[in-house]
């Protein structure tokens, strides 16, 4: 039986297999891509947090998924906010904390306040946090330091775009 967590893989992977045809990639810059992004030279070989990686670096370097016939704008890309939403929910596996780092993270991407957006980057804020390079290592009490820290920092930005009262 096709649990949800298998049908997202396909879906993840099936992005980006089509993210590398529309973008012309070739074989070796695919998997150098790969390898760089998501630590592996294959997409199947991914885990679920390197292949959210692998496809916020494809939207970046200017892959954006067909919108369906008839659809507005506004539609396709809340549709596409909720899916991204459901993929990084999905990509905490286990550890619920995760889902929540990545739910900060977003909140202070939809402030704006990042030059660069990408959930990696909340990677490198983490380990200048706790020393630990890669969200999904976090053990439960250095995630929890990192949630704070995102608080915190939510918190400030948010009081700064309040108006004077």
């Amino acid at each position: 039986m096709k649990t949800r967590a298998d049908n997202r893989r396909r879906r993840e992977l099936g992005l980006i297999h089509v993210a590398k045809k529309r973008l012309g990639l070739d074989d070796a810059a695919y998997r150098a891509m790969l390898e760089t992004i998501g630590g592996k030279r294959s997409a199947a070989d991914l885990d679920a947090w390197g292949r959210r990686a692998v496809i916020e670096h494809l939207r970046r370097a200017g892959f954006a998924p067909a919108a369906s016939p008839g659809d507005t704008r506004a539609a396709s890309e809340a549709r596409a906010k909720a899916a991204a939403r459901m993929l990084d929910l999905a990509a905490a596996g286990a550890k619920p904390q995760h889902a929540m780092i990545q739910s900060l993270w977003e909140q202070i991407v939809d402030l704006g306040v990042l030059d660069h957006p990408a959930f990696a980057s909340v990677d490198r804020f983490a380990q200048k946090i706790t020393g630990i390079a890669i969200v999904a290592w976090l053990p439960p009490a250095e995630a929890n330091k990192v949630i704070e820290a995102l608080k915190s920092w939510l918190k400030r930005e948010r009081a700064k775009r309040r108006p004077d009262k």
